[in-house]
């Protein structure tokens, strides 16, 4: 079940008279198990050890641009420009200097001090964060559909079994499994990538492909009748 308000005094007024009439019947509620998260807020971030992007914490590679203020390298997506050119470099300002993030930190009120505030949620089989996106989301189907994957590994790594036998295993039990909650998600380009780099590589295995082989990805999908 799920509590929303605009407020915390909202939210805190609509937690209570929840939890009294639950009482009222007899029942219990487990404050343990009772989470908060207030949304519109800054996740935080995985950063790379190596060379961290300063606007996602992945490592950043050729197609990078400094920014002049913080002193972090910027992916050339983050930057939101088609090309990164020394023009581009010489003033360029990153999205988190523009808008001042970092200075300070965001108190949050708490709901009470039984119930803990978090910043990221699992819903269903989903994951909910305080951002609003579906990175966290399409990042945990696609390690589970990976799972699955390892599951029918004898099947879909086996040399007994026709292509089209592993193509069919795959839809049914890999595929769905990483799409499932997909009709609720809104991708951007970065969470399409996810998807994409983790099908890819399972089709690979399952044609006993390597990258080395150079074949086009989308004749392995056509062997596999995907």
């Amino acid at each position: 079940m799920v509590l929303m308000s605009e407020t915390m005094e909202g939210l805190r007024d609509r937690f209570w008279r929840w939890k009294e009439a639950f009482e009222s019947k007899g029942l219990k509620v487990n404050l343990g198990k009772t989470k908060v998260m207030v949304s519109g807020m800054e996740r935080e971030l995985l950063v790379s050890k190596i060379d961290p992007c300063g606007m996602c914490g992945k490592r950043v590679g050729a197609n990078s641009v400094l920014c002049v203020r913080c002193g972090k390298w910027i992916h050339g997506r983050c930057t939101k420009m088609k090309r990164v050119t020394p023009r581009l470099g010489r003033d360029f300002v990153c999205g988190k200097c523009e808008r001042g993030v970092g200075g300070m930190v965001e108190q949050v009120e708490k709901l009470c001090e039984e119930v803990e505030t978090v910043k990221e949620f699992s819903y269903l089989g989903d994951r909910v964060d305080v951002s609003g996106g579906c990175e966290a989301a399409v990042t945990a189907r696609a390690r589970f559909g990976w799972v699955k994957f390892r599951e029918c590994g004898e099947l879909l790594h086996g040399k007994r079994f026709s292509l089209k036998m592993k193509g069919l295993v795959y839809r049914s039990c890999v595929r769905s499994a990483m799409l499932y909650g997909s009709e609720t998600w809104c991708l951007s380009e970065n969470e399409m990538g996810i998807l994409r780099r983790a099908e890819r590589a399972m089709v690979r295995v399952m044609c006993g492909v390597k990258l080395m082989d150079r074949k086009k990805t989308e004749d392995l999908m056509q062997m596999l009748v995907l």
